[in-house]
Protein backbone atom coordinates (compact mmCIF):
# COMPACT_ATOMS: atom_id res chain seq x y z
CA UNK A 1 0.00 0.00 0.00
CA UNK A 2 1.24 3.50 -1.26
CA UNK A 3 0.20 6.89 -0.67
CA UNK A 4 0.25 10.72 -1.03
CA UNK A 5 -1.67 13.57 0.06
CA UNK A 6 -1.70 16.74 -2.25
CA UNK A 7 -3.39 19.96 -1.37
CA UNK A 8 -6.05 18.74 -4.85
CA UNK A 9 -5.95 14.83 -3.81
CA UNK A 10 -5.40 12.32 -1.60
CA UNK A 11 -4.19 8.57 -3.05
CA UNK A 12 -4.06 5.57 -2.35
CA UNK A 13 -3.21 2.49 -4.20
CA UNK A 14 -3.64 -1.09 -3.09
CA UNK A 15 -3.17 -4.01 -5.46
CA UNK A 16 -4.85 -3.13 -8.83
CA UNK A 17 -6.76 0.04 -7.21
CA UNK A 18 -5.50 3.83 -6.94
CA UNK A 19 -8.74 5.55 -4.82
CA UNK A 20 -8.24 9.65 -5.69
CA UNK A 21 -9.82 11.07 -3.00
CA UNK A 22 -11.29 14.57 -2.44
CA UNK A 23 -8.73 17.09 -0.28
CA UNK A 24 -11.34 16.24 2.36
CA UNK A 25 -11.74 12.69 1.84
CA UNK A 26 -15.51 13.30 1.17
CA UNK A 27 -15.22 12.40 -1.97
CA UNK A 28 -13.61 8.65 -4.03
CA UNK A 29 -12.86 8.27 -7.75
CA UNK A 30 -11.44 4.36 -7.87
CA UNK A 31 -8.78 4.56 -10.79
CA UNK A 32 -8.87 0.38 -11.44
CA UNK A 33 -6.01 -0.80 -13.61
CA UNK A 34 -5.56 -4.43 -15.37
CA UNK A 35 -2.73 -5.25 -12.95
CA UNK A 36 -1.09 -4.74 -9.48
CA UNK A 37 0.07 -1.19 -9.11
CA UNK A 38 3.89 -1.34 -8.05
CA UNK A 39 4.49 2.54 -7.43
CA UNK A 40 3.58 5.71 -8.49
CA UNK A 41 4.21 9.24 -8.23
CA UNK A 42 2.58 12.41 -8.45
CA UNK A 43 3.74 15.33 -10.89
CA UNK A 44 5.17 18.46 -8.91
CA UNK A 45 2.17 20.67 -10.44
CA UNK A 46 -0.36 18.27 -9.17
CA UNK A 47 -2.20 17.24 -12.38
CA UNK A 48 -0.52 14.24 -13.64
CA UNK A 49 0.65 10.60 -12.17
CA UNK A 50 2.63 8.24 -13.07
CA UNK A 51 1.75 4.49 -12.31
CA UNK A 52 4.46 1.25 -12.86
CA UNK A 53 2.03 -1.90 -12.90
CA UNK A 54 3.67 -5.31 -12.28
CA UNK A 55 3.33 -6.41 -16.18
CA UNK A 56 5.82 -3.95 -16.53
CA UNK A 57 3.83 -1.21 -18.03
CA UNK A 58 4.07 2.27 -17.50
CA UNK A 59 0.44 4.54 -17.27
CA UNK A 60 -0.10 8.31 -17.17
CA UNK A 61 -2.79 9.52 -15.43
CA UNK A 62 -4.38 13.26 -15.78
CA UNK A 63 -5.53 13.56 -12.60
CA UNK A 64 -8.59 16.25 -13.19
CA UNK A 65 -10.37 13.84 -15.36
CA UNK A 66 -9.34 10.93 -13.38
CA UNK A 67 -8.44 9.13 -16.25
CA UNK A 68 -5.54 7.02 -18.12
CA UNK A 69 -4.42 9.32 -21.01
CA UNK A 70 -1.47 6.64 -22.13
CA UNK A 71 0.14 3.33 -21.27
CA UNK A 72 2.94 1.59 -22.53
CA UNK A 73 5.14 -2.01 -21.68
CA UNK A 74 8.75 -0.35 -20.80
CA UNK A 75 10.11 -3.06 -18.98
CA UNK A 76 10.13 -7.07 -19.05
CA UNK A 77 7.79 -8.18 -15.77
CA UNK A 78 8.46 -10.29 -13.13
CA UNK A 79 6.30 -13.12 -11.85
CA UNK A 80 4.76 -11.71 -8.97
CA UNK A 81 5.91 -14.60 -6.86
CA UNK A 82 9.12 -13.04 -7.86
CA UNK A 83 8.49 -9.89 -6.05
CA UNK A 84 7.40 -6.37 -7.86
CA UNK A 85 8.08 -5.44 -11.20
CA UNK A 86 8.97 -2.20 -10.18
CA UNK A 87 10.26 -0.61 -7.15
CA UNK A 88 10.02 3.60 -6.68
CA UNK A 89 9.15 6.27 -9.36
CA UNK A 90 9.84 9.73 -9.74
CA UNK A 91 8.12 12.63 -11.47
CA UNK A 92 9.87 16.34 -11.43
CA UNK A 93 8.85 19.37 -13.50
CA UNK A 94 10.14 17.68 -16.64
CA UNK A 95 11.09 13.69 -15.97
CA UNK A 96 9.29 10.64 -14.97
CA UNK A 97 11.93 8.00 -14.21
CA UNK A 98 10.73 4.35 -13.17
CA UNK A 99 13.13 1.92 -11.42
CA UNK A 100 12.56 -1.87 -11.51
CA UNK A 101 13.76 -4.25 -9.22
CA UNK A 102 16.28 -5.48 -11.30
CA UNK A 103 18.29 -2.67 -11.43
CA UNK A 104 16.79 -0.44 -14.96
CA UNK A 105 16.37 2.92 -14.44
CA UNK A 106 13.89 4.19 -17.32
CA UNK A 107 13.42 8.01 -17.41
CA UNK A 108 11.31 9.95 -19.63
CA UNK A 109 12.40 13.67 -20.44
CA UNK A 110 11.41 16.56 -22.95
CA UNK A 111 7.87 16.32 -20.75
CA UNK A 112 5.89 19.92 -20.94
CA UNK A 113 3.18 19.05 -18.52
CA UNK A 114 1.89 22.47 -18.59
CA UNK A 115 1.40 22.62 -22.95
CA UNK A 116 -0.20 18.49 -22.14
CA UNK A 117 -2.47 20.12 -20.06
CA UNK A 118 -4.08 22.67 -21.69
CA UNK A 119 -4.34 20.70 -24.84
CA UNK A 120 -6.44 18.24 -22.65
CA UNK A 121 -8.51 21.21 -21.18
CA UNK A 122 -9.09 21.80 -24.73
CA UNK A 123 -9.61 18.31 -26.29
CA UNK A 124 -6.81 19.31 -29.06
CA UNK A 125 -6.19 15.61 -30.09
CA UNK A 126 -3.21 16.81 -32.60
CA UNK A 127 -1.50 18.50 -29.65
CA UNK A 128 -1.73 16.15 -26.93
CA UNK A 129 -0.07 13.51 -30.12
CA UNK A 130 2.25 16.24 -30.94
CA UNK A 131 3.76 16.55 -27.01
CA UNK A 132 3.55 12.81 -26.60
CA UNK A 133 5.75 12.04 -29.65
CA UNK A 134 8.00 14.81 -28.43
CA UNK A 135 8.69 12.67 -25.16
CA UNK A 136 12.02 10.85 -25.22
CA UNK A 137 12.90 7.65 -23.15
CA UNK A 138 16.33 6.16 -21.95
CA UNK A 139 17.36 3.17 -20.25
CA UNK A 140 20.36 2.31 -17.89
CA UNK A 141 21.33 -0.34 -15.81
CA UNK A 142 22.47 0.10 -12.22
CA UNK A 143 24.91 -2.95 -12.46
CA UNK A 144 24.14 -5.98 -10.61
CA UNK A 145 22.44 -3.86 -7.90
CA UNK A 146 18.54 -4.38 -7.17
CA UNK A 147 16.91 -0.75 -6.41
CA UNK A 148 15.10 -0.69 -3.58
CA UNK A 149 14.27 3.12 -3.57
CA UNK A 150 14.74 6.28 -5.08
CA UNK A 151 14.35 9.87 -3.92
CA UNK A 152 15.72 13.73 -5.74
CA UNK A 153 18.26 15.74 -3.57
CA UNK A 154 18.71 18.77 -4.51
CA UNK A 155 18.01 18.25 -8.28
CA UNK A 156 19.65 14.80 -7.85
CA UNK A 157 18.27 11.45 -8.50
CA UNK A 158 19.51 8.96 -5.34
CA UNK A 159 19.01 5.54 -5.78
CA UNK A 160 18.99 3.39 -2.45
CA UNK A 161 20.21 -0.56 -3.43
CA UNK A 162 21.42 -3.36 -2.06
CA UNK A 163 24.83 -2.25 -2.01
CA UNK A 164 24.23 0.97 -0.83
CA UNK A 165 23.16 4.45 -2.38
CA UNK A 166 23.93 5.84 -5.85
Amino acid sequence: VRSVATSDQVLVSADQCLPVFSPNCAEVTPLVFPHTINTFSVSPCCRFLTAGLQNGSMQLVYLPAKRVMSGQVIAEALDEELGATFSCSLFTEDTMTLCTSAGEVITFTNIDLDSLDRFIKAGDMENIKSIQGQISMTKSRVGQSTIRDCSVLKGETILATDRGLV
